[in-house]
C-alpha cells in the first residue's frame, strides 16, 4: 500500500491509521471476542500489523514512525490490564464488542452489558499502560517513535451509576483520575527517552519541559486545544480557544513562558457584559440513557425581560456526526444570547468527546437518537424554568441540518427551525457525500441496498405528510456535498403542505458558508424568520425577507 500518494508529502502511519488496517486484524478482533482465538494470538496478530506499519513508515523516508494506529482495538483492554479497581465481568466481551447502549454485537452474537460493570474501587495502577508499546517501537525502528495517548473519555463506559459512586460520585471524578495516570504515564515514557509524545484529548494540554523533564502546569486562558503543534527552537505554536476567547493561534516560549497570540479567527471588540458564558449540562434521555449539552443563558445588560416571562429557547444540533460543540467563544452563538434567546448546543448520541461507547451508540440510529436527545434537552430547559416551551426551536448544519428536518417532521416539540444545508434524503445523499465517507451511512443507518427500506423510513423528505412547523432553508449553490437539490425537494413538501417557508441560495457558498456576507445574512434571516413565527419584533434593522405561506403577508 502507497503511503506517499502521488508526489505529494507522505502521510504519517497515524494520519491515515484505520486505511492501514489490515482485513486480518479486523477479522481477528471478531475472532477474540467470540472466544475462537487467544488474546495471545491476537496480540500476535496485532504486533505484525505494526511491524508491517513501521516498514511502510520508514520505506518512504518518513523521520517519525508511529504503530499506525493498529492497536487502537486494544486501548479499552491494556487499561483494563494496567489498572485493579474494576468489577469482576466479562472482559472479552465488553472489550472487543460492539456496544449499542446496553447491548453489544460481536461478530454474529448479541451479548448484554453484564450486570457487573464498572469501577467499584478507587483505580489503582498495575503496569504502565503505553511502556510495553513504546519499548516495542525502540526495538524495531531507529527513527523518532511518536507515542499517541488516547483520550480519557475513552473509558468512560467503566463508569457505572449503579456501581461507581462510592468510589467516584460522578463520571467527571473517574475521569480526572484517568488523567492523572495519563500524566503519569507521559512522565515515564520520558524517562525511558520517548520525545513525541500526543495526547488524543482536544480538552486537556500538558506541556514538557525538554531541560527538566517535568509536566508543567501553564494554567493557560484556554478551555479547548486541537491536536495540532508546531515547534521551532524554543517556541511552541498551538490552536486553542476558551468561554470567552475564540479560537486563536499563540506561540509560547519555552524559556520565558510567554504566550503570544499569532492570529485570532474573530477579531471583534464588545463589552464584555454582553457575554453569555456556557454552563455545561446533562440531561436524561430515551433508553435510560445520559445526553450532553453547553447551555447559554440570555444576557443583556441594557434590556430585562418581563416579569415571570420564560425566554425561546434555540437548541443547535452540530454536524458530523461524529463531532463535538466545544464550549469556545463563537459569536454566532452571542448573537442570539444578547437578543435575548436562550442558546443550548447538543453533544447528542454520537457524538465525541464522551466515550466510544457513547460515539457509537448512535450506530444504527441516526435520525432517532440524536432527535431524541435535542427534544429531550429542551424538554430539560424547559421543566428547569430556562425556556418557554411554546418557543422551541431547533437548528443545524449539514447532519445537524438532518436532525433538524427529522426533530420538525417526526416529532411536535419545536415551534419552528433552521436547516443549514441539510439531508433530507439519504439515498441521494450516499451518491454526493465525500469519499471518504463513502459508506458511512451504512454504519449509521443501515446497509446499502439491504437496508434501502429503513433508509426511506428515515429520510424526512419521504414523509412530507408530517411536516408541520414552519422552516427556513439556507443553503449554497455550489454544495456537491448536500447539493441544492435536497433543499429544493423539501421546499416543495413546504409548498404541498401550505407551510410557511423560507428559502435563501447563496451565491458561490459550498458546504459550510465561507463569506462573510453569507454568514450576516444567514443570522439575519432566522432572527426576522423566529419573530415572524414566534411574534416578536427584533430590534435590529434587518433586511427584508420573503416568507411564502406567511399568514400575514410575505415580509
Amino acid at each position: 500500500m502507497r503511503i506517499s500518494p502521488n508526489g505529494r508529502p507522505p502521510f504519517r502511519a497515524d494520519h491515515i491509521g484505520s486505511l492501514l488496517r489490515p482485513s486480518e486484524l479486523i477479522s481477528a478482533r471478531e475472532e477474540a471476542a467470540a472466544g475462537r482465538i487467544s488474546r495471545a494470538r491476537f496480540k500476535a496478530i496485532e504486533d505484525r500489523a505494526v511491524e508491517d506499519a513501521i516498514r511502510l513508515q520508514e520505506g518512504v523516508g518518513l523521520p517519525v514512525v508511529t504503530d499506525g494506529e493498529q492497536r487502537r482495538l486494544s486501548f479499552q483492554s491494556q487499561f483494563a490490564e494496567s489498572v485493579s479497581g474494576l468489577g469482576d465481568w466479562d472482559v472479552n466481551a465488553f472489550l472487543w464488542g460492539d456496544w449499542r447502549g446496553d447491548s453489544s454485537t460481536v461478530g454474529d452474537r448479541t451479548i448484554e452489558r453484564p450486570a457487573g460493570l464498572g469501577v467499584v474501587e478507587k483505580l489503582r495502577r498495575r503496569r504502565h499502560l503505553s511502556v510495553e508499546e513504546f519499548v516495542f517501537l525502540r526495538a524495531r525502528t531507529t527513527r523518532i517513535r511518536k507515542i499517541t495517548l488516547p483520550s480519557p473519555s475513552l473509558w468512560a463506559n467503566f463508569w457505572s451509576p449503579q456501581r461507581s459512586r462510592a468510589a467516584y460520585p460522578t463520571l467527571e471524578n473517574f475521569l480526572a483520575d484517568v488523567v492523572d495516570m495519563l500524566r503519569e504515564e507521559v512522565v515515564e515514557l520520558v524517562r525511558l527517552g520517548a520525545t513525541y509524545i500526543q495526547l488524543d484529548a482536544p480538552h486537556y494540554a500538558l506541556l514538557l519541559d525538554p531541560a527538566t523533564r517535568e509536566l508543567l502546569d501553564l494554567d493557560l486562558p484556554y478551555e479547548t486545544f486541537e491536536p495540532a503543534v508546531s515547534i521551532s527552537g524554543q517556541r511552541l505554536a498551538f490552536i486553542a480557544g476558551g468561554l470567552a476567547t475564540p479560537t486563536r493561534v499563540v506561540s509560547l516560549d519555552f524559556s520565558t513562558r510567554a504566550v503570544e497570540v499569532l492570529r485570532e479567527s474573530d477579531v471583534v471588540e464588545f463589552d464584555p457584559r454582553y457575554l453569555s458564558v456556557p454552563a455545561p449540562i446533562e440531561f436524561p434521555t430515551t433508553d435510560g440513557q445520559t445526553a450532553f449539552a453547553h447551555f447559554y443563558p440570555p444576557t443583556n445588560p441594557m434590556a430585562v425581560a418581563p416579569e415571570g416571562e420564560r425566554p425561546p429557547l434555540l437548541v443547535n444540533v452540530h454536524g458530523g456526526p461524529t463531532s463535538e460543540a466545544d464550549p469556545e467563544l463563537h459569536l454566532e452563538i452571542q448573537f442570539f444570547t444578547s437578543r435575548g434567546f436562550a442558546y443550548a448546543e447538543v453533544n447528542y448520541r454520537g457524538s465525541t468527546g464522551y466515550g466510544r461507547g457513547f460515539r457509537e451508540s448512535l450506530y444504527g440510529r441516526w435520525g432517532v437518537v440524536d432527535v431524541d436527545d435535542a427534544v429531550a434537552a429542551a424538554r430539560h430547559l424547559v421543566e428547569g424554568g430556562l425556556a418557554d416551551p411554546d418557543r422551541l426551536i431547533i437548528s443545524g448544519g449539514s447532519a445537524g441540518g438532518w436532525t433538524t428536518l427529522c426533530a420538525l417532521t417526526f416529532r411536535d416539540a419545536f415551534a419552528t427551525g433552521t436547516s443549514y444545508f441539510g439531508v433530507s434524503d439519504l439515498e441521494p445523499f450516499a451518491e454526493t457525500t465525500h469519499k471518504f465517507e463513502a459508506r458511512y451511512l451504512d454504519v449509521l443507518v443501515g446497509p446499502w441496498p439491504e437496508a434501502a427500506e429503513l433508509w426511506a423510513q428515515r429520510s424526512p423528505v419521504r414523509h412530507a405528510e408530517l411536516l408541520s412547523s414552519p422552516l427556513l432553508i439556507l443553503q449554497g449553490d455550489e454544495d456537491e456535498v448536500v447539493p441544492p437539490a435536497q433543499a429544493d425537494v423539501i421546499v416543495r413538501a413546504l409548498q404541498g403542505r401550505g407551510l410557511p417557508y423560507a428559502y435563501l441560495l447563496f451565491e458561490g457558498e459550498q458546504h459550510g458558508f465561507r463569506k462573510m456576507e453569507s454568514i450576516s445574512r444567514g443570522l439575519s434571516a432566522e432572527l426576522t424568520f423566529y419573530g415572524k413565527i414566534l411574534g416578536f419584533e427584533p430590534a435590529d434593522r434587518l433586511p427584508p425577507l420573503e416568507i411564502v405561506n406567511l399568514p400575514s403577508g410575505g415580509e
